[in-house]
């Protein structure tokens, strides 16, 4: 089966049922820009509706029938790398739902776009919580980043 320069995207539109990365192929005229860490519009759903997403790898993959590629690059670079911003993707919960208890999930189901970002916390709620004070200080630096970037 053929191969093609593909990337996994979470896309925003993704209902907590659904949620997982996407496999969007990548045109050659966006192939330079398509970088994890930039914001994306790709089309999903049935209606191939456009939706907002963000590119967390690149990867080769099988070509299948049907698939679709990403229309458009919205930064022209990844945000926090522009800034030296140490950043890691894990997953707390589900697009849509929040993670840990947190309010994103109620305005994200608004259509409110929504970044559920925190730092890491060993043993939180509990009576001594450990954090490591370079992930608050490269918070405090990707929320700056990110709100001079809009």
């Amino acid at each position: 089966m053929e191969t093609a320069d593909m990337v996994k995207v979470a896309v925003s539109a993704a209902p907590y049922s659904i949620d997982k990365p996407y496999s969007y192929l990548v045109p050659e005229s966006l192939a330079a820009a398509a970088v994890p860490g930039v914001r994306v519009m790709v089309p999903f759903g049935r209606g191939n509706k456009e939706s907002e997403g963000l590119i967390l790898a690149r990867v080769q993959e099988p070509k299948l029938p049907g698939s679709k590629a990403i229309r458009q690059i919205l930064d022209p670079e990844p945000v926090l790398d522009k800034a030296g911003i140490r950043w890691q993707i894990c997953e707390m919960g589900k697009i849509d739902a929040g993670g840990g208890g947190t309010v994103a999930q109620f305005m994200a189901n608004r259509n409110i776009t929504t970044l559920d970002a925190g730092v890491p916390v060993l043993s939180m709620h509990a009576p001594f919580e450990v954090v490591a004070k370079l992930d608050c200080y490269e918070t405090y630096r990707a929320c700056k980043a990110l709100y001079e970037a809009l």
